[in-house]
């Protein structure tokens, strides 16, 4: 047999090694045995215990839930998705003097943090708060509109998504964008945003 004959069946078998090596890098899932896309990430586990959390919680406001359960169900890792998150579970809330006709800023301190840290040993995401982050309060907001949270989930997909943690809703029963503390590149974004659309578009809901 010749070395030309055999070196077909060498090249198929360095790429089958190769592409096997890729799936292999992050595991397999110890629940549903699936190759993982990510550290600790298992799109199937991932999406099914959000679907079973959505009864768990509502923004009493469709288009938001809406928002929220399609970052959750499309995320690719754990810094992909949103969170509904209560207003009791933030402290020290002071008002940063910072904001326009369209929205108010204030810091906090979100006592659970976002759920983002991998535990090896325990096999599950846990939260690392507390942690400091930014409220962006969206004035006359209690009926947000599906197409002002479009421009939003654009921005969610195309930017840094890391910079944005979830919404809540304030005891004025206004929305608010939970941000990273200082993230001038969504609070920005926002505010272009609010101003384009002038909120006739965010009360048309």
């Amino acid at each position: 047999m010749s070395y030309q004959s055999r070196e077909p069946d060498l090249t198929l078998a360095v790429l089958e090694e190769t592409e096997n090596d890729s799936k292999s890098v992050f595991g397999k899932c110890l629940d549903c045995g699936k190759e993982r896309i990510g550290d600790g990430w298992c799109k199937d586990c991932e999406s099914n215990a959000f679907k079973e959390n959505f009864g768990n919680w509502t923004s009493e406001n469709t288009n938001i839930d809406d928002f929220i359960r399609s970052t959750q169900l499309n995320a690719n890792g754990s810094v992909e998705y949103l969170e509904y998150i209560n207003f009791e579970q933030f402290d020290l809330i002071e008002n940063t003097n910072k904001g326009g006709a369209f929205s108010t800023t204030c810091s906090a301190v979100w006592m659970e943090g976002p759920r983002w840290i991998w535990d090896e040993m325990a096999d599950q995401w846990i939260r690392n708060g507390p942690i400091k982050v930014a409220l962006k309060r969206l004035n006359n907001s209690q009926n947000i509109s599906a197409d002002y949270l479009n421009q939003i989930y654009k921005y969610h997909q195309c930017e840094n998504v890391a910079d944005f943690f979830g919404i809540t809703k304030d005891h004025t029963l206004n929305y608010m964008f939970v941000m990273k503390y200082e993230s001038n590149s969504l609070n920005s974004y926002l505010d272009e945003t609010q101003g384009m659309l002038c909120w006739k578009d965010i009360e048309a809901g």
